[in-house]
């Protein structure tokens, strides 16, 4: 812990616990005690007896809307591409399409594979393809 004078000297430094800085320095226990003070002057407004009434032990959130500007979605988008955009997104698509064609080919070669047991003895089909 630092404590920092007035002047912006150090005035005290070391491995100190809170308490043990608030008995050597007063100034800074009255200023604890001053903001502790303000904040529950400031919280005692927003607890009100009617808003126990219902049982529960918190108040409504404010929900804020808003909306992401067009500036803001092209940093983002730039930041992905990097040096060459062009080269990031066209990559990107080619891998979306890649990816939606082998799952498709997956289900297409699993359905082929299993209707030559319509067509062939079981012996006949080979269980490794």
């Amino acid at each position: 812990m630092v404590s920092i004078g007035p002047d912006g000297t150090v005035r005290s430094q070391g491995v100190e616990y809170f308490d043990t800085a608030l008995v050597k320095e007063h100034a800074l226990a009255s200023e604890v005690e001053d903001v502790s003070k303000a904040v529950v002057e400031a919280v005692k407004p927003a607890i009100k007896k009617d808003n126990f009434t219902d049982g529960k032990l918190i108040i409504a959130e404010e929900i804020a809307q808003g909306h992401v500007t067009w500036k803001s979605i092209k940093l983002y988008l730039s930041g992905l591409g990097g040096d060459s955009p062009l080269l990031f997104f066209s990559i990107w698509i080619s891998a979306t399409f890649l990816t939606d064609w082998v799952n498709t080919f997956q289900v297409w070669f699993l359905g082929y594979w299993g209707s030559q047991y319509e067509t062939h003895t079981p012996s006949e089909v080979n269980p490794i393809p």
